[in-house]
């Protein structure tokens, strides 16, 4: 299963050339340049986050890449904090014509919206995820939404699905 696995993301990935791992690297720099500039960073591995109680070091958790174009491409990293507490990170990258730019605005992040999958069609990036209501405990967000992004107009929509969907 996880040689089925590592060879379709081989395809993908040689089919989409070094655009794509491109794309990866420079959502890693932005988050990593972002987290600095609040004082701390981005480690690649848990393994590897420095030895300090630091709640703005995280580490990388996981990324979604998901292309826009041959070129371009969105990038939903996960972080996890260095630090062992319970919360996370999630950074939304898009780069486009060569220029990476980190989505800060876009209402993601713990207790808030979290993202769990994602699509691009046309001009709109969907990000398929929970949404924590007032009330909801940091376990447990409790209705599955989707967060619409414009990525020509810049404009957002967040919709919260009924229970049926």
């Amino acid at each position: 299963m996880k040689f089925a696995a590592f060879g379709a993301l081989s395809v993908a990935i040689g089919l989409s050339g070094s655009a794509y791992a491109d794309g990866l690297q420079k959502a890693y720099s932005a988050v990593g340049s972002y987290l600095q500039s609040r004082g701390g960073g981005l480690a690649p591995f848990y393994a590897s986050c420095p030895k300090v109680d630091n709640d703005e070091w995280q580490s990388v958790a996981s990324a979604l890449v998901v292309p826009l174009s041959q070129t371009d491409s969105a990038v939903l990293v996960n972080t996890s904090m260095c630090n062992g507490g319970n919360g996370s990170g999630q950074y939304l990258a898009i780069t486009q014509r060569g220029a990476t730019r980190l989505v800060l605005d876009a209402g993601l992040g713990d207790m808030s919206f979290l993202a769990s999958n994602a699509y691009f069609y046309g001009d709109t990036l969907t990000l398929y995820g929970s949404r924590w209501l007032p009330n909801d405990p940091h376990c447990c967000p409790s209705k599955k939404a989707n967060l619409e992004f414009n990525l020509k107009t810049g404009g957002r929509k967040l919709t919260i699905l009924n229970d049926s969907n």
